[in-house]
């Protein structure tokens, strides 16, 4: 079971794939404890997000938020969000049953050799992650 509490929005780690990669090239770099994605060639990338979301008993609203952060340094800066707002009825605390809704975020971003990605979310602890329900990642595209 999986509990929702009131938290800030917190960035999502730990990332269990189970060995199981969509996509393995070696133009990205994966970091799955520090959950986040980093780009070894500079290009246009296609960025895709899924968060299962829980209802949590008493929550007004979900936040998903995708940073960048420039391999030269610099503050982090919100590539995507996306976020939903009302009162989530449920009895109890935590998940009632399966996940209720879904967050998804997907564009193509320009990044820079080294940039890296990573997704806050808020509550965190709303995101429904068993079962591979929850997973982002991006590719790099190729122009002719």
């Amino acid at each position: 079971m999986l509990f929702c509490v009131s938290e800030e929005s917190r960035r999502l780690t730990n990332w269990d794939d189970g060995g199981n990669h969509a996509f393995k090239r070696d133009c990205i770099k994966a970091n799955l404890s520090r959950g986040e994605i980093a780009v070894r060639r500079a290009g246009h990338y296609v960025f895709y997000s899924h968060l299962a979301i829980c209802r949590c008993a008493g929550h007004t609203g979900f936040r998903q938020r995708v940073y960048r952060r420039p391999a030269g340094g610099g503050d982090p800066q919100i590539l995507l969000e996306d976020s939903s707002s009302g009162r989530y009825e449920g009895r109890g605390q935590g998940c009632a049953g399966e996940p209720t809704f879904a967050s998804d975020l997907f564009a193509v971003v320009q990044l820079e050799d080294g940039d890296s990605i990573w997704i806050e979310a808020k509550p965190a602890t709303a995101v429904y992650r068993p079962n591979s329900a929850s997973f982002f990642g991006l590719y790099q595209l190729s122009f002719f």
